[in-house]
């Protein structure tokens, strides 16, 4: 790669790092409203929600106090929870979001510098360990990260989850399931202090192309395909040795925090650090 960013260093006091280096927004970089995040984070830092529904107005709090609105909601917050195995449950609300909380607060320690924002058209590479990604995760899932703004195309609504928390289709459930088991276990991680995989460095590229091939270029094309193996129905995606394509949406992941449930939001679910890409 010609253009290579690395992380982390210092943080800076301005979100954006300029016209020529934008970064990803976070939480702690609003001056105002991070003290009180922090206070209402501190809550379930040490001890989790009770149960489903204090978990449901905890986020739509939080929410609130982000938007100063009081027009956010998650109607099936409690319905689409309640549809995940118990122990999950239990486990997720007693163990895993205290941990999360924790790393939400420890956002400026895990986050010594503006994270560079990988830019449209140009080669560059951003590389985070698995504790930061979890912290990122973290925010998303309580919905507190900021709107990322870019070009057009470039980078959308942040990673928010408030989108799987809106109805209790199955494969929300499913997907939401997932995410349940990742915080468990990387909250298991932490709690141990397994620095190898807490400090897990986790690559993001972003490559460009030279050559522009529209559907002309490929019409004229008399170069023969590689060979194509099919699989059989019952092998998995993750089962895979090879390199493995994420092609079907113009946005990372397609639907993989909403309604979609086929190639990349699967492939997304089983491994949730591919969801960061879509705040870079």
């Amino acid at each position: 790669l010609k253009s290579k960013i690395h992380f982390p260093a210092l943080l800076l006091p301005s979100a954006r790092m300029s016209n020529q280096h934008p970064s990803v927004m976070l939480p702690c970089h609003d001056g105002a409203k991070w003290p009180k995040i922090c206070d209402m984070v501190k809550k379930y830092a040490s001890g989790g929600p009770p149960d489903t529904n204090s978990l449901r107005q905890f986020i739509i709090e939080l929410q609130h106090t982000l938007t100063n609105s009081k027009r956010f909601t998650i109607e099936q917050f409690n319905s689409i929870f309640e549809a995940i195995p118990p122990s999950d449950q239990n486990r997720f609300r007693s163990f895993a979001i205290p941990q999360m909380c924790r790393s939400v607060l420890a956002m400026r320690r895990l986050f010594r510098t503006a994270v560079p924002a990988l830019i449209p058209g140009r080669l560059g590479c951003v590389t985070l360990t698995a504790e930061q990604c979890f912290s990122l995760l973290a925010a998303g899932f309580l919905c507190i990260l900021p709107f990322q703004k870019g070009p057009p195309g470039s980078r959308g609504l942040a990673i928010n989850f408030f989108g799987l928390f809106r109805n209790t289709q199955p494969n929300k459930v499913q997907k939401l399931q997932c995410f349940v088991l990742y915080f468990i276990r990387m909250s298991e991680i932490i709690d141990k202090g397994d620095r190898d995989e807490m400090d897990r460095p986790i690559e993001f590229r972003r490559l460009v192309s030279q050559r522009r091939r529209g559907a002309e270029w490929w019409g004229r094309a008399e170069q023969v395909l590689g060979e194509v193996v099919v699989k059989a129905s019952d092998d998995k995606i993750e089962d895979s040795n090879q390199l493995q394509a994420d092609f079907a949406n113009r946005c990372l992941g397609g639907g993989v925090l909403s309604q979609g449930c086929v190639q990349e939001e699967i492939r997304f679910a089983i491994s949730p650090e591919l969801v960061v890409s879509r705040l870079l």
